[in-house]
C-alpha cells in the first residue's frame, strides 16, 4: 500500500468516529428530548382531562367526550382514562383504544406516579391526582407519529450526511497526503536517476528546512559518503592493478630471460637475489593493502590497550634501527608533563608502530643521508610527535594528496614506492583520534607530525 494511500486511510480513521460519536450523541439527545416533551404533554393532558371532571360542575363525562373530540391539540391515537380509588373506570376519552390496565398496574401506578411506560406501541403515563373528595388514577396514552416521524428523518440526515463528509474528508485527505508527500515524489524520482555513474548528482533541496528538507540532506550528504567511497575503490583499484602489475613483470621478465640459455652459477645467483627481493617488496606491498583494506571498515575492530607513547617510541625506535641498517633514526623527548599518566593512551601497539614505521621510512627514503629525527612533545592540551628529515620540499600543490591512497607526486617517482604507506597512516592515527600532517618546521627539514588532542584522544 502506498504511503499515500496509507495517510488518507490514517485520516479517514481519525475522523471517522469523531463524527460517528458526534452524531450518535446528536441523535441520543435529539431523541432523549422527544421522550421527555411527549411524556409532558401526556402528563398535561392527563390532568386537564380529570381537572375539567372533577372541578367543573357543569361538564359531565358526557359532555367532557365531546369537549375531547372537538380539540384540535389532540395527540395521535390518544386514550386518556380516569379511575377512581376502588378501581373503576370513571371516564376514558377514546373508546377505540385499548390499553392493558389490572389491578396489579393500577397499585404500581399508585407506588411509582408519575410512571412511564410503553405497549402496544403506544408511549404511556400513569400518575395520582388527589383532591377533597377522591384519589383518582389517570392512564393517558398515544403515538408520537410526528415526533418520531422528526427522528427518522433527523437518522436518515445523519446517515447520509456521514457518508457525504466522510467522502468529503476522504478526498481531502488524498489531495492534502498527495501535496504533503509531493517533495517526497521528487525526491525518489530523483534518486531513481543516480546510479553508480552519476554519483556527483545531488537531490534539489526543498525551500523550508522542515524534515524533508532534512531528509534531503542526510540523503546528500550520504551520496557524498558513497561517492567518496567509489573514488577510493576505484582508486585503490586501479593503483593496487598497477603496483602489483609492476613487481610481478618484473619477476616474469627476470626468470624468462634466465631460462633462455644456461647461465653461470653467479649468475643465477644474482638472478635468485634480485628476485628475491622484488618478492619482498611484492610481500611488503600485499601488506600494506590488506591493512589498507581492513582499516577502511567501518565495523572494525581494534583491541586498545593502555601504554605510555614514550615507551611505544622508545621500542619502535629500537627495533627500526636494527632492521635498517643503511638508516639513522635519532629519538628525543622534548617536553614531558608533570604527571606521567598524561602519557598512558589506549593505543594498538601494533598499529600505531605500523604507522610510526610507515613516517620513519618515508623521511628515511627521500633524505640525502638516510635519516630521520623523532620529537616527542607531550603537552598539557595535546601530544605530538614529529618525524623530522632534511629531504627535498613537497610542492604546495601536491601537500593536499600526499595521504591519499596511490598518489605519488612527479618529485617522488625516482624513489621506490607505492603511494599506499601515508594513506595507512592516516587511517590508523585517525582510528586513534588523532591527526597527521605536513608541517614546515624550518628552513631545509620536511616534518610529518601526529597530534593527539586531548579532548579526542583514547584515554584510559
Amino acid at each position: 500500500m502506498q504511503l499515500k494511500t496509507r495517510l488518507t486511510l490514517q485520516f479517514l480513521i481519525a475522523v471517522a468516529p469523531i463524527l460517528l460519536i458526534s452524531f450518535a450523541v446528536i441523535y441520543w439527545s435529539s431523541a432523549k428530548y422527544r421522550h421527555n416533551e411527549f411524556y409532558e404533554r401526556l402528563q398535561k393532558r392527563a390532568l386537564t382531562t380529570v381537572e375539567f371532571l372533577t372541578k367543573v360542575d357543569q361538564i359531565d363525562s358526557t359532555l367532557l367526550k365531546v369537549i375531547d373530540r372537538t380539540q384540535k391539540d389532540n395527540l395521535p391515537k390518544e386514550n386518556v382514562t380516569v379511575y377512581n380509588y376502588l378501581n373503576q373506570k370513571l371516564y376514558t376519552n377514546n373508546d377505540s383504544v385499548f390499553f392493558d390496565v389490572d389491578k396489579q398496574l393500577i397499585d404500581d401506578i399508585r407506588l411509582n406516579s408519575p410512571m412511564r411506560f410503553t405497549q402496544k406501541g403506544y408511549e404511556i403515563i400513569g400518575l395520582t391526582y388527589n383532591d377533597k373528595y377522591n384519589r383518582f388514577i389517570i392512564i393517558a396514552g398515544a403515538k408520537d407519529l410526528y415526533g418520531l416521524s422528526k427522528l427518522s428523518n433527523l437518522r436518515n440526515t445523519l446517515f447520509l450526511l456521514f457518508f457525504i463528509i466522510v467522502g468529503i474528508t476522504a478526498l481531502i485527505g488524498w489531495l492534502y497526503s498527495s501535496r504533503a508527500l509531493k517533495p517526497i515524489s521528487n525526491v525518489v524520482s530523483k534518486a531513481e536517476k543516480i546510479s553508480a555513474n552519476n554519483l556527483s548528482e545531488r537531490l534539489t533541496p526543498p525551500k523550508y528546512n522542515d524534515e524533508i528538507g532534512k531528509l534531503v540532506s542526510a540523503f546528500n550528504t550520504m551520496l557524498g559518503r558513497i561517492e567518496d567511497a567509489f573514488k577510493i575503490q576505484k582508486l585503490f583499484v586501479a593503483g593496487a592493478s598497477h603496483e602489483l602489475k609492476n613487481p610481478l613483470t618484473v619477476i616474469t621478465t627476470q626468470l624468462e630471460v634466465s631460462a633462455m640459455k644456461n647461465r653461470t652459477t653467479e649468475e643465477y645467483k644474482e638472478t635468485i637475489k634480485s628476485v628475491l627481493e622484488d618478492i619482498k617488496e611484492l610481500n611488503s606491498l600485499t601488506t600494506q593493502l590488506i591493512d589498507f583494506g581492513r582499516l577502511s571498515q567501518e565495523s572494525i575492530d581494534i583491541d586498545y590497550k593502555p601504554l605510555r607513547i614514550d615507551e611505544l617510541l622508545s621500542d619502535f625506535t629500537e627495533s627500526f634501527a636494527k632492521r635498517n641498517k643503511q638508516s639513522a633514526i635519532n629519538y628525543k623527548i622534548e617536553i614531558l608533563p608533570d604527571d606521567e599518566n598524561r602519557l598512558v593512551l589506549a593505543i594498538n601497539k601494533a598499529l600505531l608502530t605500523t604507522a610510526f614505521t610507515n613516517l620513519a621510512d618515508n623521511a628515511c627514503k627521500f633524505s640525502p643521508d638516510k635519516k630521520v629525527d623523532v620529537r616527542l612533545r607531550a603537552e598539557k592540551t595535546a601530544i605530538e610527535i614529529l618525524f623530522i628529515n632534511n629531504g627535498p620540499a613537497i610542492p604546495e600543490e601536491d601537500r593536499s594528496f600526499i595521504f591519499e591512497p596511490f598518489y605519488r607526486s612527479k618529485s617522488s617517482l625516482a624513489v621506490q614506492g607505492h603511494g599506499i604507506g601515508l594513506a595507512l597512516v592516516s587511517k590508523i592515527v585517525t582510528l586513534h583520534g588523532g591527526t597527521v600532517s605536513l608541517d614546515d618546521y624550518s628552513a631545509g627539514h620536511v616534518v610529518f607530525k601526529v597530534r593527539f588532542e586531548r579532548d579526542n584522544i583514547n584515554q584510559i
